[in-house]
């Protein structure tokens, strides 16, 4: 369609003359019954569908041209078809089969396996970080897709702001400017791209070292095709997906976008109709601007352009209007007169100026402008006519008014032809259980994505099962799963899948996800939270890994999502292990369980800050394996740390030093909770304890205990007794624990005289326990 008339003839000649063996075009090109002619009488001997995965509703991409091929290759009497594609699942192979009338073809399944290409997902909120270390980290040529324009834009501009040089590439911008930046990043002069998926088909850049998809992408077919890109000189490249939940939310969107409503459907083909008044069971045939204004007023019934373009697709497939885009931006002429009829207007009724216009136009055009439509370079006449654009245009307008031609100048928006006449929205034959088989299907390939990014499985194995190549027990040896890098814990994912399914069953089996976050962390402020007997026990986690193991939880089926709640599912249910009685004070795992899990991550943390820092795996600053002997003998000193198997000086070295602090902090911290469990205290005080634990205020422990401050108080006096370093600060507030300590620090420790002191909102008991852990300090 970029061609002009002369361009296409010579091509069409060369081929003719031998000169050229294969012709490239697209299918849509293939409508077109002058050129189908044309390409029936050069006989090819070969019809090879490239991107055959468009022919089928069930892939991606789906093109309805592509459907049309068989009827070409039937009217061109050809039968030697061949199709080609990268990404292709057995049901797409059956329609490809099917819609080119193959019989007993021949079918090769090979290569979907990349052996240069490392692939890992990255679950994260802090995306520009990650991305920014990434880039960091290997300095190579590397690509970052986007789902969104604007997702584009703002990455690149965050590593433009951080030192690199990086360009955005989306369908927004002009064709110039792309054509330029692809040209940049092919030549070196841009080592990074931000793009959507539009930047990639034609781009062969052998050296893309690095791969990062900022979103999840909507199927396992675009992402394949998209790391693709990769290393394709077959030099080891790294591919990271970055994932996090909103992705799911922007795919759903794309979605819901991508198959409207009926009532969607409906409005929109009326407002068309009625954007030119035209009334059911009439004709219009004049093209109609999808311009700003329509898409304004759709807007105003929450109708964006991307769902009208999917419902004007729906309507063209099914034959009610026609849809003009690209093509129309060119100008197009056709010569209304036979050629006797034209020959006497030349001689006889037309102005020099008419004349001279006409006989280029069938100088330069030949036979087609007499028969159809045909794109017109005005550039090209106004230099052979020497004159201006303006001139040409005014000229064709007025043979276009005379009736000598019919000629269509570009709008600036795109257009739809109404095709026949008007009929009324309900009487549209549309079948919208084919269209949700479609949506549903879609959302299956989403969750399948989903699915993908928290599998531990070899994620090369995934990919080689998905598009059918039998790959029993096949491992990669290179993903982030075959590595082992990105593996939860075994340990860390039960105690936090049994903490979550726990808390959620003593809430009722419903809850809010920040609510069981907040629970979990310790953060929520509401008592329906703080009275939960799981509140806190997650402290010594992120935010993130609480989330992640959800999102884990969700894809294993044990629990569903419905909006911002979860709640358990059957399964869920059945796995959930019952605890006898929640009552305050219960404690639901283990304490040495949980002892040596908060321990365990701890040091894990430490370790990956030293991956970082060397620029090292993390099992080679120190293995699990060596990790797990550390938490179990808990070494306080240099000697007892050398002293664990399998950890050595080049260790120590690295974080040696670190790792003694946290076990040594780590040991004083629970060194007073034995303190408290090996007395023989009443039932009352270790309750107290739990709670303050828990992070309680005094208020709050004396609510729940049902006990007065006052003996609430004698409690925690016995408590610090025996576990001195107990932290206090969230029995009572900073304030106040600073007017009673500036008294204290004056002389004055009598418990009435401080009272007699202090403000009235004072209470004896927060008196009482600061005195005491003053005294003890």
């Amino acid at each position: 369609s970029s061609l002009d008339y002369l361009a296409a003839e010579k091509v069409l000649n060369n081929i003719k003359n031998g000169e050229i063996k294969l012709l490239y075009v697209s299918p849509e090109k293939l409508d077109n019954i002058s050129f189908a002619e044309r390409i029936k009488n050069l006989a090819p001997k070969y019809v090879f569908v490239d991107e055959a995965h468009c022919i089928s509703e069930w892939g991606h991409n789906f093109r309805p041209s592509y459907r049309r091929i068989k009827e070409f290759c039937e009217f061109i009497k050809n039968d030697s078809i061949s199709a080609f594609t990268a990404t292709a699942i057995p049901e797409v192979r059956r329609d490809i089969i099917e819609h080119l009338n193959f019989k007993n073809p021949r079918i090769f399944i090979k290569g979907f396996e990349r052996e240069n290409l490392f692939l890992n997902v990255i679950k994260t909120h802090q995306k520009k970080e990650a991305t920014l270390e990434l880039i960091r980290k290997y300095n190579s040529p590397a690509v970052i897709y986007t789902a969104t324009r604007k997702g584009a834009e703002e990455i690149s501009e965050f590593l433009n702001m951080n030192g690199f040089v990086s360009s955005y590439y989306h369908a927004g911008l002009p064709p110039e400017q792309r054509r330029i930046i692809q040209d940049d990043f092919m030549q070196d002069r841009v080592k990074i791209i931000s793009a959507t998926n539009a930047f990639g088909m034609g781009v062969d850049k052998p050296d893309i070292r690095l791969l990062i998809h900022y979103n999840m992408p909507g199927t396992i077919e675009n992402y394949y095709q998209e790391i693709g890109r990769a290393g394709r000189d077959d030099i080891d490249s790294k591919i990271f997906l970055l994932y996090e939940e909103k992705d799911l939310s922007i795919q759903e969107f794309f979605i819901n976008n991508n198959y409207p409503s009926r009532n969607e459907i409906e409005l929109v083909y009326n407002k068309i109709c009625d954007s030119v008044q035209l009334a059911v069971g009439s004709m219009f045939e004049k093209d109609i601007p999808l311009n700003n204004v329509l898409i304004k007023s759709l807007s105003q019934q929450r109708i964006n352009k991307q769902k009208v373009l999917s419902v004007v697709k729906l309507l063209e497939e099914h034959g009610y209007l026609k849809f003009k885009n690209d093509a129309h931006s060119n100008h197009y002429a056709k010569i209304l007169f036979s050629k006797n009829d034209l020959r006497t207007y030349v001689d006889k009724f037309a102005r020099k100026s008419l004349k001279d216009v006409l006989l280029l136009l069938i100088r330069e055009y030949g036979n087609s402008i007499l028969n159809q439509k045909t794109k017109i370079n005005l550039k090209k006449i106004a230099a052979s006519v020497n004159a201006t654009l303006e001139f040409v245009k005014k000229t064709l307008t007025k043979l276009s008014y005379a009736g000598v031609i019919d000629y269509d100048e570009p709008v600036e928006a795109d257009a739809i032809q109404i095709l026949g006449t008007r009929v009324a929205s309900t009487n549209l034959s549309i079948s919208t259980d084919h269209w949700l088989k479609l949506k549903q299907h879609a959302y299956d390939k989403l969750q399948f994505m989903r699915e993908y990014s928290f599998s531990n499985e070899c994620r090369f194995n995934i990919i080689l099962n998905y598009f059918g190549e039998e790959a029993t027990d096949y491992r990669c040896g290179k993903c982030d799963n075959c590595r082992g890098s990105s593996q939860e814990d075994q340990l860390t994912l039960e105690y936090l899948e049994e903490i979550i399914l726990n808390t959620l069953h003593e809430a009722g089996g419903n809850f809010k996800t920040n609510d069981i976050v907040k629970t979990l962390l310790g953060t929520g402020k509401h008592p329906g939270l703080r009275n939960l007997s799981n509140y806190g026990v997650c402290k010594h986690f992120k935010k993130e890994d609480v989330i992640k193991s959800i999102d884990s939880i969700e894809v294993k089926g044990i629990i569903k999502r419905f909006e911002n709640r979860i709640s358990l599912t059957d399964l869920g249910k059945d796995k959930l292990t019952l605890v006898p009685d929640n009552s305050i004070g219960q404690v639901n795992i283990n304490d040495n369980y949980e002892r040596r899990l908060i321990l365990y991550n701890k040091l894990r943390e430490i370790r990956k800050t030293a991956a970082r820092k060397f620029s090292q795996q993390v099992n080679l600053i120190c293995s699990d394996e060596i990790l797990k002997r550390i938490v179990d003998n808990e070494p306080t000193t240099p000697s007892g740390l050398i002293s664990i198997e399998g950890f050595n000086q080049w260790m120590f070295n690295k974080v040696g030093e670190d790792f003694l602090e946290i076990l040594n902090e780590h040991q004083k911290e629970f060194e007073f909770e034995d303190n408290i469990k090996n007395k023989n205290f009443p039932e009352g005080i270790k309750q107290t304890y739990e709670l303050i634990k828990r992070g309680y205020s005094l208020e709050d422990i004396t609510s729940l205990s049902k006990l007065p401050e006052a003996v609430v108080s004698l409690q925690i006096e016995s408590i610090i007794e025996f576990a001195p370093d107990l932290e206090i600060s969230s029995m009572i507030k900073q304030s106040e624990f600073d007017l009673i300590h500036s008294e204290i620090k004056e002389g004055v420790t009598n418990l009435k005289e401080l009272k007699q002191k202090l403000p009235s909102f004072i209470s004896y008991g927060k008196i009482r326990i600061v005195l005491k852990k003053y005294n003890v300090s």
